[in-house]
């Protein structure tokens, strides 16, 4: 018997509009019902899981920003790693110089950047809220 289900969210629970289909959600509650537990594990920003978590009423830790942080059923911060600011501006400098458009993704779910390119589409497509800014060194 299985006691706990961990599972990714885009392309997995969720469909390709974002949506979690019936089918879905009826085999989780059902999971729910029979005392399986249910954690989500995803790299959406835990701003954009909220909906899902309500929705489907968790009461487990959830995890978010690709393991970066971890929820306690609340949806409060329990465990986070968090970026070496030593280290931050090296990091934006490489990234810019490869000719990518950096994204800063802070714990509160709050998605930072200067320049818009097509490759962001997706994060608006899967719920998440972009945020430009002057400069991300600031």
């Amino acid at each position: 018997m299985y006691k706990l289900i961990v599972s990714d969210v885009d392309g997995t629970l969720l469909d390709n509009d974002s949506n979690l289909p019936s089918l879905n959600k009826k085999a989780l509650f059902a999971c729910k019902e029979k005392g399986i537990g249910v954690i989500l594990a995803t790299g959406k920003s835990i701003e954009a899981i909220y909906p899902l978590v309500r929705d489907l009423d968790l009461k487990l830790p959830q995890i978010t920003l690709c393991g970066a942080a971890t929820l306690n059923k609340d949806l409060k911060i329990i465990s986070s790693i968090k970026f070496n600011p030593e280290y931050y501006f090296d990091v934006v400098r490489s990234i810019k110089e490869k000719k990518y458009n950096p994204i800063i993704c802070l714990l509160d779910g709050k998605l930072f950047y200067e320049k818009y390119s097509p490759n962001m589409d997706y994060l608006k497509e899967i719920g998440e809220k972009l945020i430009q800014i002057d400069s991300v060194e600031k």
